[in-house]
C-alpha cells in the first residue's frame, strides 16, 4: 500500500510484539510490512495519537536487528543516515586528530566515513551486521580507489572475533551506533571494544544526544557513554554537534566525542 499524508505509522516487526512508530520522512511504499524510515519503540502502545514525539524515542530495548535488514533491502529508498557523504562529525574529529591507523568503523553502513578516513590516509576497516550494506561499501571503495587501504566485512558489532583481532584498532568510529544498542546488549559491546583495541586508543562516537527531541533512537548524554563505557576508558573531549540525516532537517543535534582507553 501507498503511505497516506501522516506523519507516522506503527509496525510490528516479528517475532517481537513490540510495536514501532515509523517516522516518515518522505511519501514511499511500505512493502510487505518493511519499514524505511528511522524506527524507535513507543512507550505504550495505549498512547493516544497526539502524543508527543518526544514520546517516540527508542528506549532501553534499543532497535532490533531485523529493521536494518528491511531498510537495506532491494528496491527501498536509502535509511535517512546514508546522506552519501561523510558526516561533518566525522570530518570534524578527524580534523583534531582523533584517529590512527588502523580504524575500527563499527556500523559502517554504505561506507562514507570510512573512505573519507581512507582518503585521509588511515588503514581502515569497518563493519556492519547488514550484508547488503557491505556489499555497498565493497562498491563503493572501488569507485574512491582507496581499497588498499580499507576493508569491509559482515560482523555483529558485539562479537567480531571473525574479522578483528585482538589488540587490531588503534582507533574506533561510532557513528551512530550505539544509541541503537539495548541496555543488555552494552556490556556486551564495551567488552568487544576493550578486545579489539590496543591501549591508548581513541573511541570516538557520533551519536543523538538528549537534547534532540524528535523521533528516531534512543538519546545519549555525556554520563550516559561514561556509564557505558565505565572506567576503562577515559572521557578527554566532548562537543556539541549534528547527526546528519535526511529525517531531521537540520540535523540531529548529538555529542562528538572522544574517550581514550
Amino acid at each position: 500500500m501507498m503511505e497516506e499524508r501522516f506523519s507516522s505509522v506503527l509496525v510490528a516487526l516479528p517475532p517481537s510484539p513490540v510495536l514501532f512508530v515509523v517516522e516518515a520522512h518522505q511519501q514511499q511504499p511500505l512493502l510487505g510490512g518493511s519499514v524505511v524510515a528511522y524506527l524507535s519503540p513507543v512507550i505504550s502502545p495505549e498512547q493516544p495519537a497526539g502524543t508527543d514525539r518526544v514520546d517516540r524515542i527508542a528506549d532501553s530495548r534499543g532497535v532490533p536487528p531485523p529493521f536494518f535488514h528491511q531498510v537495506y533491502a532491494d528496491g527501498t529508498p536509502p535509511p535517512p543516515w546514508e546522506i552519501e557523504r561523510v558526516q561533518s562529525g566525522v570530518r570534524e574529529a578527524h580534523a583534531r586528530g582523533w584517529f590512527s591507523s588502523t580504524v575500527l568503523d563499527v556500523g559502517c553502513g554504505t561506507g562514507c566515513n570510512a573512505i573519507f578516513l581512507a582518503e585521509a590516509g588511515l588503514e581502515v576497516l569497518g563493519t556492519d551486521l547488514v550484508p547488503r550494506a557491505i556489499k555497498a561499501a565493497r562498491a563503493r571503495v572501488l569507485e574512491a580507489v582507496v581499497a588498499a587501504r580499507v576493508r569491509f566485512e559482515v560482523a555483529n558489532a558485539c562479537d567480531m572475533r571473525s574479522v578483528v583481532e585482538d589488540g587490531l584498532a588503534s582507533s574506533v568510529l561510532d557513528c551512530g551506533f550505539c544509541h541503537v544498542l539495548s541496555d543488555a546488549d552494552r556490556p556486551t559491546y564495551v567488552a568487544e571494544l576493550l578486545r579489539c583495541t590496543q591501549r591508548g586508543a581513541s573511541i570516538v562516537f557520533l551519536n543523538f544526544s538528549e537534547h534532540e527531541l524528535r523521533g528516531g533512537p534512543r538519546r545519549m548524554s555525556i554520563a550516559d557513554f561514561a556509564s557505558m563505557l565505565g572506567s576503562a576508558f577515559q572521557l578527554t573531549d566532548s562537543i556539541p554537534s549534528a547527526y546528519e540525516s535526511t529525517a531531521h532537517a537540520g540535523g540531529a543535534s548529538a555529542w562528538l566525542l572522544r574517550f581514550i582507553r
